[in-house]
């Protein structure tokens, strides 16, 4: 079993590409040991061989990315720096700011895709490749809206209508954001002809458009948003997925609620000692 399991951390992927995880060995490894502990209640072995290999797995911890984001002081810039020097993408990076959407995924809306009535909107396709595919998950999913985000996406779509008339369009955009000659946006000129341009008016430091999302995240999370509802608006496969990016930003968070525990009132305004 142990030579197994070593023999896994040099394995290749199916695909060529890269080895195994080490999160990926652990599953391999777990499901060996409850095969191994049937087993053993079924008398085949004595013990289970697999359950004393953990130490295989020590100093091999997968690297964690560092995740860069702004902080609210720094989103406040951006936002104001994009409203002065790029005010025809300010519906575009205020929904990538407030939905967390992928930059693909944005580029790829539709104004079809958008539900005011019940406030939010569907993520369905995204550009990747020069192409439309479905979202990084396989599946679509819906991101709801800010009352800000809401109102300025609802102006958008007037404007839209206005510069059809103006520029002589037979017809509407295909994409709700669209260059100025009604075509699909160009990934490489929003990252270096507005976006970078952007931060440097900004004053601030280069970061990746990417991290546009991970700065959704976090401020949700230091808002004490519940992470459940986060992972199914960033679209992660699972949870474990969005604590492993930013479980490390929670820390200080459970720090301060448990001392809620010695309140002489839980937090929805019950006594937590029974009596009312």
């Amino acid at each position: 079993v142990k030579a197994f399991l070593e023999r896994l951390f040099d394995t290749d992927k199916a695909n060529g590409k890269g080895k195994l995880s080490v999160s990926t060995i652990k599953v391999i490894k777990a499901y060996l040991s409850s095969i191994m502990t049937e087993a053993r209640w079924d008398g085949q072995i004595e013990a289970n061989p697999a359950a004393q290999t953990g130490r295989l797995f020590k100093g091999k911890q997968s690297k964690k990315k560092d995740v860069d984001f702004f902080t609210w002081d720094e989103v406040k810039l951006f936002e104001e720096a994009v409203k002065k020097h790029a005010p025809r993408y300010w519906p575009f990076f205020l929904t990538a700011l407030r939905t967390g959407a992928r930059l693909g995924e944005v580029m790829a809306l539709k104004p079809g895709d958008l539900d005011f009535v019940n406030g939010f909107i569907s993520i369905e396709r995204t550009f990747s490749g020069g192409r439309i595919t479905t979202p990084k998950s396989g599946k679509t999913r819906r991101v709801y809206l800010t009352g800000e985000l809401r109102d300025v996406l609802d102006g958008h779509l007037t404007k839209r209508k206005a510069e059809k008339v103006k520029k002589g369009w037979k017809e509407m955009p295909e994409w709700l954001f669209y260059s100025e000659a009604g075509t699909a946006l160009d990934v490489n000129n929003i990252r270096k002809q507005v976006f970078y341009k952007v931060l440097e008016k900004a004053k601030l430091r280069r970061i990746k458009f990417h991290a546009l999302r991970h700065t959704c995240a976090s401020l949700r999370i230091s808002a004490g948003h519940n992470i459940k509802d986060i992972q199914e608006q960033l679209g992660h496969h699972s949870i474990q997925i969005t604590m492993d990016t930013y479980g490390h930003l929670m820390e200080g968070e459970h720090r301060s609620q448990v001392e809620e525990l010695d309140m002489a009132e839980a937090p929805n305004g019950k006594a937590v000692n029974g009596n009312d």
